[in-house]
């Protein structure tokens, strides 16, 4: 027995140094517009050459927002800021994209002079910020077109998607395909046959350049919804569409599709199921075949209530990675992260929460090289949450977890997430400060992980293992500094943060299971974590 305790040990160490590598903030930006308003992100990417690109609204300062595209270098310094020019007021930007040479594709919608309802705009902008073109889309009569997001496929053509109709009741899901010139190549309309209301969500290309949309459609006149998923090919022809609605017939909305290495659909979204006496929200993700055949659904559910998803991700073998937000059970949410196989089998699923009892979420999520980001937000502060950053290794270990808070702890949260060629994390989101929100985007260093031991610490931790108590020495904390403990699973069992000067510190774990944890101090610019082993049992 002992042996076999002492080589989980081993092994669980070797997890626990993973977990000890740790980012490095290389800086961080953030935008006031000229009235001192609120900022809203609605879209981030990197390019080729490391430029981080925002689309957002922003304050003029003439009790006026205005939609602007915004270009950050490598280093963080605003390059330039710009505005759409089109031929009427502009509208909320939907979707930015860059190609291999940097030149910038934006798409939106705008209020098209002499129309009383909407059209779509797609702008082309170089490097250097200058507007090269703007092209529009206005379906036949006078009728709203809404944008909805945009993606390349592999022929490097613009794919627009979004809805269209006589009101916003009645609207149809619409598909527009550009060339990169701007050039309309077709327009393709899909109407559910009950002829009731379809929503676009997001939308995914296949190797072959077809078209998969999800989205939801009211199949009646109640007000509850369901998935919808159709596919188009390459030219706009419609070849199959579904539905899934859940047991009890009540609201499912998807929110976001993938096509994994086989060519094979996955989508997700929330569905209603039955929870301990009443309707709860559940994690419905649905894998189809390139035919439209239902190759697996499965549901994710809490024990007592909701959890909502908001992005997804595959790897090289087809597994499956959700993000989003599940309630823990007690009064708050946590920021959840779950993995299924190819064949839609759990995995594992992880949970971050914050300090407080409040709200904790997942945003976005990005698979890349055998790791797993996700960008959220955590609450730190009876009030407030903190911006969330964090990894794991395929098998769900957690590697790290960042937390950006703003000098006024005041409202942080990360809403996109990207890696630029470098391996650097890019997290972009919204900062809020004396009750207006600011843009807010954050560059990290991410620290390579091995099974190489870290450097030498500056403060010591001792017994390690410990019975019910542990000491801290050779560091004094400032006011502010803080120390955290987190198992495996990336929950926080143990916080308290510092009023005061400090040091010797002791901290009781006799509330704490026998296992492997992951101590974190942070103080002023000194950051570190340490394995520590809880054993009361002999």
């Amino acid at each position: 027995m002992k042996a076999f305790f002492t080589l989980g040990l081993m092994s669980l160490l070797f997890i626990l140094k993973q977990a000890a590598a740790q980012n490095t903030e290389q800086w961080n930006f953030v935008l006031n517009g000229a009235g001192d308003g609120t900022e809203e992100l609605f879209g981030m990417t990197v390019d080729t050459f490391g430029n981080t690109i925002l689309i957002a609204t922003t304050d003029t300062g003439f009790l006026d927002y205005a939609t602007v595209i915004i270009k950050l270098n490598p280093q963080g310094n605003k390059v330039w800021m710009s505005a759409p020019n089109l031929n009427g007021p502009v509208g909320e930007p939907v979707a930015v994209l860059t190609d291999d040479s940097g030149n910038i594709y934006v798409a939106g919608s705008y209020d098209s002079p002499g129309n009383l309802s909407s059209d779509i705009y797609l702008v082309k902008l170089d490097t250097a910020g200058n507007q090269l073109w703007a092209k529009y889309y206005s379906s036949p009569g006078n009728v709203i077109d809404d944008a909805k997001g945009m993606l390349w496929d592999n022929a490097g053509n613009l794919i627009v998607i979004g809805e269209t109709g006589s009101t916003v009741s009645t609207t149809d899901a619409l598909v527009v395909k550009f060339d990169s010139a701007g050039n309309q190549l077709w327009q393709s309309v899909y109407s559910n046959p009950v002829n009731k209301q379809d929503q676009v969500e997001a939308a995914a290309v296949d190797a072959a350049n077809n078209i998969y949309v999800c989205g939801n459609v009211y199949v009646d006149t109640s007000r509850y919804r369901d998935f919808q998923v159709f596919k188009m090919d390459s030219s706009g022809t419609v070849e199959w569409a579904r539905t899934y609605n859940d047991s009890m017939n009540y609201g499912d909305q998807c929110t976001a599709i993938i096509v994994d290495n086989n060519g094979d659909i996955i989508v997700t979204g929330e569905s209603t199921g039955w929870g301990p006496g009443y309707p709860v929200n559940e994690i419905a993700t649905i894998k189809y075949d390139a035919t439209g055949n239902v190759q697996w659904i499965t549901r994710y559910e809490t024990s007592t209530s909701t959890a909502i998803p908001s992005g997804i991700a595959v790897d090289e073998n087809d597994n499956i990675y959700i993000v989003g937000s599940a309630y823990d059970g007690t009064t708050k949410f946590d920021c959840i992260t779950i993995k299924y196989n190819a064949s839609g089998n759990e995995q594992w699923v992880r949970l971050i929460q914050g300090t407080q009892v409040d709200a904790d979420g997942g945003s976005d999520i990005l698979y890349d090289e055998g790791k797993i980001y996700v960008a959220g937000y955590v609450a730190n502060n009876s009030t407030y949450d903190d911006a969330l950053v964090a990894a794991y290794d395929v098998s769900g270990n957690l590697l790290y977890r960042e937390e950006w808070n703003s000098a006024q702890n005041d409202e942080d949260d990360f809403s996109y997430i990207a890696k630029d060629e470098d391996g650097n994390l890019i997290a972009a989101g919204i900062v809020e400060k004396f009750n207006d929100d600011d843009l807010l985007v954050v560059k990290f260093s991410v620290a390579n992980v091995s099974i190489n031991e870290p450097e030498a610490a500056t403060f010591t931790v001792y017994p390690n293992p410990t019975s019910g108590e542990l000491n801290l020495q050779g560091l004094q904390f400032e006011a502010g500094a803080d120390i955290g403990i987190f198992n495996l699973l990336g929950k926080e069992v143990y916080f308290t943060q510092f009023s005061h000067t400090a040091s010797n510190i002791k901290i009781q774990t006799n509330n704490m299971e026998d296992g492997m944890y992951l101590l974190r101090v942070k103080s002023g610019g000194y950051y570190q974590t340490k394995p520590v082993i809880v054993q009361r049992k002999n």
